[in-house]
Formats: C-alpha cells, structure tokens, sequence
C-alpha cells in the first residue's frame, strides 16, 4: 500500500512525519509532504501548489491523508474526485492528532481502515461516517474487496446496502462455499426482492451478481488466428457469463501456441500474461475434462483450454470448453472461501 501525507503548517508536517514512520512500522509505502516554507524544518519533501501535488499522486497512490483543516482537504480533491471504484482512500487528521477521519472512498478505497489504523498508531480518535460501519452491518463493498470479488454493478451493490439498512432480507446466492456462516439479515438460497449471488452469471435485475476476481482463460486456436478473431469470441465468452474483462487476471494454452502471434497480440492488449504448458503436463492436470481424439491427435492431449486453465489456477473449472470458429475458451478460479 503506497500512502502520500501532505501537511501546510510546521506542527502539521511534524505530524505527518510521524504519520509516516508509523505507517511504515505496519509495513506501508509512506511519504510525507509539507507546504514548502515549512519542509525543511519539518524535514518533509517540499510541496508548492497543492493542486499539483493531489494531480501527481491521485492516480498512483492508495491513499492520501491530509494533516489539516477538512475544508482544506476537500476544495484541494474536489477536481479530482471520480468514482469509489477509481478514486483512492483520503484520511484527514488534525495537526494535533487528536482525530483521524475517513473522507472518501471509506470501503472500497480503503479510507475507514487507513483512518482506524492512523488512529490507533498515533493515539487519536477514528471518525468513520459510513451508515453500514455506524450501524453495525455489512458494507457489500468491502466483503467484496476482502474477498477479491468483482463489483459487476455499483447500482446494486448501493441497491443491497440500503436494503440492508432498511431492515431487509436480503437473498443470498453463492457457487463458493461460504465460511463463518451469514449474517441474519442474509437469506440463504431464497429469493427476496434484492439478492446477492456469488459466482458467475447471466445476472438478474433485482441481484447483485460478484464474480471471483483473477481468473485464468484457458485458450485453443488453430494456427494463424487473427488478434481480432480471438478478441471477439473471448469478448462473447464473457458477456454470456457477465464477467467483466478485469476479472481475467491470466491465460493458459499448449506450448504449440507459443509463437502464435494472433494469440500472444490479444494478450498483450488485454495486459494479461499467458502461461504455456506442454502436453505431458497437461495430461497431468487433475479432473474430468472434454475428451476430443482428434484435438490429442493434433496435439498430444485430449483438451488444451480446460487443462490449462485448470493447472494455471490449481483450483476449479469455472465455464467449460466453448467452441468459437476455429477457437476453444474455457474459464477456471483458484480455489477459495468466502469469508463474511
């Protein structure tokens, strides 16, 4: 976790160096700024326009915390501010330290744990605002996160947390085993008027569909096929199933393919590193896999796309083999535990 601390006066940037080596006892990235007239005694990185120094460390950084005035902190993000999926954490602490407020992005962006961990190294107060923390409930976000599960729709996942709020029963979906057991207000494999399913989808409109994070695509294609040809069938593999392309984290194929340059284009595109295996491994792979003797003719073994998902991930076959013109998907998870 990368953590930028921005102070404007001498006691604010003597606090944010203490800020600093305490985040950087619990193993965080920490780097601590102050208002330049004030840097070198407070012995931080000068900063001269506040504006600038939020445009430089917006994108790049985990959290920002401003030892300051809120006000301050606030008209200095404002610009900036897009969504809780693309903004990060922003923590505000007095120049005092005696309190520690989380100010955006509190689930998803990680602000309330970042203020409630400031807080207990340097003795202040934790302020967390959130509704579901002040009530005591599930934030659907932040089970999300912890469990490396994709959000497939903030609409509902806002849908869900007022329902929660509002005393509901929530219905409750899940292709993964669950541990710790559910909270009384989840309704297990019954349906209420807003639900939560864990795993893939075609989702319905009254549930909020979360689908496991880092995925392995298990590919097949004849020799010579195009960049775009693989983009296409991949792109409608995944449509079927409401999986969100940023949840396929890596590929998997034969060693035969690894010159195949349609193949090796469409996973530099997509940002996502393909393993290739030969056909000894993958006959090693464990489980039951589509049979083809004319794919082990060709290539020594009886289904590349199932295997190598599955030996990439060392887990489970998610979507089986999907034949497209002259290409084979199939889709596997690591093995997991949800925990509530």
């Amino acid at each position: 976790m990368t953590v930028k601390i921005i102070a404007f006066t001498l006691r604010g940037g003597r606090q944010a160096l203490k800020i600093q080596s305490e985040l950087e006892k619990s193993g965080v990235d920490a780097q601590a700024f102050c208002f330049y007239k004030y840097a070198a005694q407070a012995g931080a990185v000068p900063v001269e326009n506040v504006k600038q120094w939020c445009a430089d460390n917006w994108s790049g950084s985990d959290g920002l915390v401003f030892v300051s005035a809120t006000g301050i902190a606030v008209r200095s993000i404002a610009t900036f501010v897009k969504s809780k999926k693309e903004d990060p954490a922003v923590a505000v602490v007095d120049e005092s330290g005696k309190f520690s407020i989380s100010l955006l992005s509190g689930h998803i962006g990680g602000a309330n744990d970042l203020a409630v961990l400031i807080a207990d190294k340097i003795g202040a107060i934790p302020v967390v605002t959130t509704a579901t923390d002040v009530n005591g409930k599930i934030a659907i976000d932040v089970m999300a996160k912890k469990n490396e599960l994709f959000i497939t729709s903030m609409f509902m996942a806002k849908e869900v947390s007022a329902a929660v709020l509002a005393g509901e029963n929530i219905g409750f979906f899940s292709d993964i085993p669950v541990e710790n057991g559910l909270p009384d207000y989840f309704a297990e494999s019954t349906r209420c008027r807003i639900n939560v399913k864990i795993g893939i989808g075609p989702a319905e409109k009254d549930t909020l569909l979360l689908v496991p994070e880092k995925l392995c695509l298990g590919i097949g294609c004849k020799r010579g096929t195009a960049c775009a040809d693989i983009e296409k069938a991949v792109d409608e593999f995944l449509s079927v199933y409401d999986i969100a392309g940023e949840c396929v984290s890596c590929a998997a194929s034969i060693d035969l393919k690894k010159d195949e340059a349609g193949l090796l284009e469409f996973c530099e595109k997509r940002g996502i590193k393909i393993t290739f295996y030969s056909a000894e491994k993958l006959n090693s792979a464990a489980g039951k896999f589509t049979q083809s003797e004319f794919v082990r003719q060709k290539t020594g073994v009886d289904c590349v796309c199932e295997r190598a998902a599955v030996l990439n991930t060392g887990g489970k076959l998610l979507v089986g083999k999907t034949r497209f013109s002259g290409i084979t998907l199939a889709l596997a998870r690591k093995e997991m535990r949800i925990r509530i």
